[in-house]
């Protein structure tokens, strides 16, 4: 007799099979041939040495081995069944989002009560993370994460869908004590200030866009991370050309002010990810929703 567990196929087909009083009746349920139980239950009576039925041309009896067996194996399959039910409930309503950690803080985690109202069952996961992870959505293809949004042109990301959530503006915003130190009244201006930059939102474009055609040099620290950049402009260090989407609350509560009113469309959009090919599960398309209705709303 082993001393390992058996198959699990092999405990499901002893338990309908005992159940039913029948191989065949054990076969239609478990959508399996009468010849594939029969092989199940010899390769678990095999397993333990001990004959679990008294097999008859009218009826299927457990021996009294079998119904000690039996009540063991009922106990450990409800067990297993209630586990898993719980587990697909848990992962039904747990929704998995991949975000920038700029966006997740400046934008998304003050709305959250917004989504709660609407859809107080669900519970979301955000999965923050820094522009060096911004560029995998390894996660995403294997199933890890259930959505993603982007910073990207509608081409980039090619083999998902996508759904735009909100086109973005870009303007400079800087520290109130530094704008007037500097004395920052006009764009030529700026050629006495720190220009901190991102390779995402370049100055050229906002410079074309003020009419300048000769422009102040874009001299400062580059940021790869969008909320690092805003961070160092809060603490003085340099004007940044922002996204709207990601100052509003630092320019409502203070801690940058706009510069000179003139802003541009950038070339980037924030986008929400899915894989292609896949239905999305009615609470995915639901938070989809909710993020462009929200997004919408912050444009009126």
């Amino acid at each position: 007799m082993s001393t390992g567990l058996p198959p699990l196929n092999t405990l499901v087909a002893f338990e309908a099979a005992a159940r039913l009083h029948s191989f065949a009746r054990a076969a239609r349920e478990l959508c399996v041939t009468a010849s594939a139980v029969s092989h199940r239950i010899k390769l678990l009576e095999q397993h333990y040495d001990t004959k679990f039925f008294i097999r008859n041309k009218q009826n299927l009896a457990l021996t009294h081995e079998g119904e000690v067996f039996l009540e063991a194996v009922l106990d450990a399959l409800l067990i297993l069944r209630s586990a898993s039910s719980r587990l697909s409930r848990d992962r039904h309503k747990t929704i998995r989002i991949n975000v920038s950690t700029a966006l997740a803080n400046k934008w998304l985690a003050h709305r959250l009560h917004g989504y709660y109202e609407q859809h107080g069952n669900a519970r979301l996961e955000i999965r923050a993370v820094h522009h060096t992870a911004l560029n995998e959505l390894a996660d995403l293809r294997s199933g890890e994460v259930d959505l993603a949004i982007r910073y990207c042109r509608s081409g980039d990301w090619r083999g998902f869908r996508k759904t735009r959530l909100m086109p973005v503006r870009i303007f400079p915003v800087c520290n109130p004590s530094y704008k007037a130190r500097h004395k920052l009244k006009t764009p030529r201006d700026l050629a006495h200030a720190t220009l901190l930059r991102s390779p995402r939102d370049p100055w050229a474009q906002w410079f074309r866009g003020a009419g300048l055609k000769n422009p102040p040099l874009a001299h400062g620290t580059e940021f790869s991370d969008a909320g690092l950049l805003l961070s160092a402009a809060i603490g003085g260090q340099g004007v940044a050309l922002a996204r709207d989407v990601l100052v509003e609350e630092d320019l409502a509560v203070g801690r940058l002010v706009r510069l000179f009113g003139h802003s541009i469309p950038a070339d980037l959009s924030y986008y929400a990810l899915y894989p292609a090919g896949k239905t999305l599960q009615p609470e995915i398309a639901a938070l989809v929703n909710w993020l462009t209705e929200e997004s919408q709303s912050r444009r009126t």
